[in-house]
């Protein structure tokens, strides 16, 4: 069976009493490639292991799916439409008024989004597993399986989780390798083609993707196909053509509420001298007021990563809310966080200067280069909330 063929007859059962109990697996808000990924790969390894269907879903409205082209590159690939995923607006509408949803956890161990935690709240969500590669959160201590452990790519522990319980490699070779040919690609984009951040798990999960596809790949071709792979889909995910503002801000977001003040994290493939040019004043202070208002936000937080102009890689860190009194100490920030390392020397910063203190007089926006270039968002959340809590 394909796992297009399986999302198939998920659809069909959608509605009806063979789903009972209702059960989900979603990956994290941000619903990037590792936690889409990592969704399907459960649901339909787990519907193959014992025929018990996970409604995978994708922690984000369906409006928000088409920023997403490194995924939709990728899914297509394999002839997964976008009438075969679920949404956030298609749980609430699946899982309705029942008095109990049970629901995996993956790329996450803590619940994300209003609507999930509202759910929970009203006691509606039972979370029954987690698998994650995130900071333990020491939640749900009897979800099962509960495997929380340091990794490249959440989807490899996905992956590792249901090899270790197949007694061969068949179910992964069925239709040429297409479920590895899936979970390849966050590993390749997460671990920047096995050269950052590979931990041991990772690396078994290569072996066994190697094993599966050496009859679509010989072994000698191996590292030309994955980084042609790698390329190909982070190409995709680059491509900010056509965006507005908002859009860039929602395509990898992520939300946090900490002292009763609503955060939200982007993080951003471009530098902010990229931004600044891209974009008018009025169409960046229109999108953060959209995004403001419609997550219903105190702060947003956007996190620009990217290579310049003469190779070097290079993270920046802004800040921006619309109330300057009630986040004011934010203007120190740079000795108050030092596990980020922030300085004033953003790159290029000289071009957009003016135009950001034009900016400043109609909504607060700071910006700082960030020398910790290990310090990706898993780091700088728990360090935001380090601060406002003090």
């Amino acid at each position: 069976m394909s796992v297009k063929a399986f999302l198939q007859v998920v659809k069909k059962h959608i509605g009806s009493s063979s789903l009972e109990p209702l059960r989900f697996v979603t990956g994290n808000q941000s619903a990037d490639l590792d936690s889409v990924i990592s969704a399907i790969g459960y649901s339909y390894l787990n519907y193959k292991y014992d025929s018990t269907v996970f409604i995978p879903l994708i922690n984000i409205p369906r409006q928000d799916f088409s920023l997403r082209r490194d995924i939709k590159l990728v899914l297509e690939t394999n002839a997964i439409t976008e009438d075969l995923l679920y949404f956030i607006e298609d749980f609430k509408n699946i899982a309705g008024s029942r008095s109990q949803t049970e629901i995996t956890l993956v790329d996450h161990c803590n619940l994300q989004g209003e609507s999930l935690i509202e759910y929970f709240h009203n006691h509606q969500i039972k979370v029954t597993g987690i698998i994650d590669h995130h900071a333990d959160e020491n939640v749900f201590l009897d979800a099962n399986p509960r495997t929380i452990k340091t990794c490249g790519s959440c989807s490899s522990l996905v992956f590792n989780h249901w090899s270790s319980k197949f007694e061969n490699l068949d179910v992964f070779k069925q239709n040429s390798g297409e479920i590895v040919k899936l979970f390849t690609a966050p590993l390749l984009i997460d671990t920047n083609n096995m050269s950052d951040k590979v931990e041991e798990d990772d690396r078994v999960a290569l072996q066994l993707y190697k094993q599966v596809l050496q009859q679509e790949v010989t072994l000698a071709s191996f590292d030309e196909h994955f980084t042609n792979y790698h390329q190909t889909i982070k190409r995709a995910k680059k491509n900010l053509d056509g965006f507005k503002v908002d859009q860039v801000l929602r395509k990898d977001y992520k939300q946090f509420k900490f002292g009763g003040i609503n955060i939200g994290f982007s993080s951003i493939g471009k530098s902010a001298e990229w931004l600044f040019k891209s974009y008018s004043n009025e169409e960046i202070l229109s999108g953060l007021n959209n995004v403001i208002d419609f997550f219903h936000l105190d702060m947003v937080i956007a996190t620009p990563s990217y290579t310049d102009k003469q190779n070097q890689y290079r993270r920046e860190f802004i800040v921006a809310y619309p109330e300057t009194s009630q986040f004011e100490e934010l203007g120190t920030l740079e000795p108050r966080c030092s596990t980020l390392a922030l300085d004033k020397n953003v790159y290029n910063v000289e071009s957009f200067e003016a135009k950001l203190d034009e900016l400043n007089k109609s909504i607060t926006v700071r910006v700082w280069n960030q020398t910790n270039l290990a310090a990706s968002r898993k780091q700088i959340v728990p360090a935001v909330k380090d601060i406002l809590d003090k």
